[in-house]
């Protein structure tokens, strides 16, 4: 077959293909699509997306010194809290925020 004559052809090998696979998913239930695949999930992207959590008291201040161009290890020495627990914050609540 030349490569000119798969235009004509490929019309052909998608309807036996569709037709193929209705088969096979009639034939073995795991084979079907999830129950979501044709949901458009590009138009929630406009709501924003999840919500975002309310700032507790330690991550006002975190998010504070972020926004100064601090590190997390002065931040750290600041607030009196490990790297590690300001790292935690950065995560959890996104941060920083800008104003």
């Amino acid at each position: 077959m030349l490569i000119k004559d798969t235009a004509e052809y490929s019309d052909i090998y998608r309807e036996r293909w569709i037709r193929q696979n209705k088969i096979d998913r009639a034939m073995n239930s795991r084979l079907r699509a999830p129950h979501n695949a044709n949901v458009n999930t590009a138009q929630y992207g406009k709501l924003g997306g999840a919500p975002k959590l309310e700032l507790s008291k330690k991550a006002q201040m975190v998010n504070k010194l972020m926004l100064k161009n601090m590190t997390v290890a002065e931040i750290a020495d600041i607030v009196g809290t490990t790297h590690q627990s300001v790292s935690q914050i950065r995560n959890r609540y996104g941060l920083p925020r800008g104003v």
